[in-house]
Order: C-alpha cells, then sequence, then structure tokens
C-alpha cells in the first residue's frame, strides 16, 4: 500500500517550501490579487483560467513560498471550510514592483481587519466583479478597474493601485467640514466605438440603516444624495473627464433590494431615475449575462448597464 502524503496545514507555511520559479501565469495571479485585496481560489479560475486542481495546487505553492497571505479571519466565514481566501503578503508585493507592476501602498493589514464582517464585505466585492469582468470580456469588451483610469491634469498611477474617492464639501454645516465618498469599487467598460460606460459600485450587506432621522449619521439615503451632488457638482469630470456614471447597488436579498429601491426613488421628485440600478447578488452572481440580466432601475424597471 503507497502512503499518501500528509496534508500541508491551510494555516502555517511549511519549514522547507519546494523551490519555486516564477511564470507568467504566477505574475498575473499575483497581479490579480493585489487589485482586488482579497480572492478566493475559485475567482482565480474565472480570473486566470486552467482546471480548478491545478490552481488550487498553484495558490498552495504560492502560498508556502511566502508570496500569499490566507488571512486568519476567514475561518469565522459561514462558508468556511470552502474555496480558501488569498491576499498579497509584503514578498509578493515587492516581487510584483520588482517586475514593475503597479500595487497599493501596502498589503492588507489582517490582524486589523480581524473581522468576518469586514472580510465577507470586501469577497463580495470580488463576486460581483470578477462576474462583470468576466461577461464583459466574454462578449469581446474591454474592462477597466478605476486604476487604469487616467486623470484629466495628465497625472497618472502607473505605479501604484489607489483607493478610489473624493471629497463633498457640506455647505449647510457650520464649519464647511468635508464629506469623503469612498465607492466600493469602480470600473468602466467600452463596448465599442461609443464612449465608455463607467459605473460605482456599491455592495449592501445590510448592516446600514436604509435612512436616518438625524442627516449627520450614515445611511443609504445618505449615500444616494451623495452621489446625486458628485454628478452634479461634476466631481469625476474634473478628476477623470467622466462626464457621466451609474451607480450599481447589488444586495443580498430581494426584500432589501426592494427597500433599497424605494428609498431611492423617494430622493426624485418623478419617483424614478437611471442613474441607480439595483441587483441581487446570488442572482446576478448566476447570470449568463450579468450586464444584461437582473438589473432595474429605483422604480423596478428591467435595465441593462450597456445599452
Amino acid at each position: 500500500m503507497t502512503e499518501t502524503r500528509p496534508r500541508k496545514p491551510w494555516f502555517h507555511r511549511a519549514a522547507s517550501p519546494t523551490p519555486l520559479r516564477l511564470t507568467k501565469r504566477d505574475l498575473l495571479i499575483l497581479h490579480q490579487v493585489s487589485v482586488h485585496r482579497f480572492l478566493r481560489s475559485d475567482h482565480f479560475v474565472t480570473l486566470v483560467g486552467g482546471s480548478n486542481q491545478h490552481l488550487v495546487r498553484r495558490l498552495g505553492r504560492l502560498y508556502h513560498s511566502g508570496l500569499l497571505d490566507r488571512p486568519l479571519h476567514q475561518r469565522r466565514l459561514q462558508e468556511f471550510p470552502g474555496p480558501l481566501v488569498y491576499c498579497l503578503s509584503e514578498r509578493g508585493r515587492k516581487e510584483l514592483i520588482s517586475q514593475g507592476q503597479p500595487v497599493h501602498a501596502s498589503v492588507p493589514r489582517l490582524r486589523k481587519l480581524g473581522s468576518a464582517l469586514r472580510l465577507g464585505h470586501d469577497l463580495r466585492i470580488a463576486d460581483v466583479l470578477v462576474a462583470l469582468e468576466s461577461a464583459a470580456l466574454g462578449l469581446g469588451h474591454q474592462f477597466h478597474h478605476h486604476h487604469d483610469w487616467n486623470r484629466k491634469d495628465g497625472l497618472t498611477t502607473v505605479q501604484k493601485l489607489h483607493e478610489l474617492k473624493w471629497r463633498l464639501w457640506q455647505r449647510d454645516a457650520p464649519r464647511r467640514e468635508p464629506r469623503w465618498i469612498i465607492p466600493d469599487a469602480a470600473f468602466s467598460i467600452d463596448y465599442g466605438d461609443e464612449r465608455p460606460a463607467f459605473f460605482l459600485l456599491e455592495v449592501d450587506r445590510g448592516t446600514m440603516p436604509v435612512t436616518r432621522t438625524n442627516p449627520k449619521q450614515t445611511s443609504f439615503t445618505q449615500k444616494v444624495e451623495a452621489y446625486r451632488a458628485t454628478r452634479t457638482e461634476g466631481h469625476l469630470w474634473k478628476r477623470w473627464n467622466i462626464p457621466g456614471f451609474r451607480v450599481l447597488v447589488v444586495a443580498e436579498s430581494p426584500a432589501r433590494c426592494r427597500s433599497l429601491q424605494a428609498a431611492t426613488a423617494n430622493c426624485f421628485s418623478r419617483g424614478t431615475s437611471n442613474m441607480f440600478l439595483f441587483a441581487v447578488a446570488a442572482e446576478l452572481i448566476a447570470a449568463n449575462d450579468p450586464t444584461r440580466e437582473v438589473w432595474q432601475d429605483c422604480a423596478g424597471n428591467p435595465a441593462q448597464l450597456l445599452s
């Protein structure tokens, strides 16, 4: 009887890992996890391609070689054990820098991100982005994360990935206090000779109140008003020459989605707007073409991302 090799521990690197020679595919894996911050092994299958078994084995080698990390707080996720979650390690970040690839200023701080709630939110963002990117590329379109956008002033972020954020000045506040707007993600799809379509993503996990009586407290309705002000004041035009954009809101359940749609409709005098589109996460991920299916405006009318 042949002896089976003992399985390497999930969250402890091998003391003497097998020497690893990086391939172009390995660098693509490191780049993808650098952009998304956190990815599951099944995300890599969609983004990189190849068989699941071979890719899982390769991810394991990259982990034991110190180029990837496995955040410990994934053990608190409801779906654990399942496909393992990965993020870039500092060694992996330095490897990308040596290859001339863009990286974030730092890798995820695993100890300070020690919350399954936060990690679950980050992974849901990845679910949505991976599904939309795969669908767009499958249709022959170009998909660009916001890191690829060129600023209007000519400055680019060739060597650095960055968080997308901008400030709104609260004019009614006594000291004109600024408010930072930070979408969960942003991307554009170039689908022909027309100007690219730009999107900002908000993934709703049901933890934020839909409305509040105190305007100083955060709520989903407050986000809607902030995005309306962003469009009215032309913040994205001033920085990236973006004339218009849509906000994609992805909820965890149909009931929650309807509540968000109703709250958004109340922010518009006519009770409808094509600026905000809504979808349920499970339906979006399972859709054959999530760029054309599953979306509705705030009035409940069917909508498409690319028209």
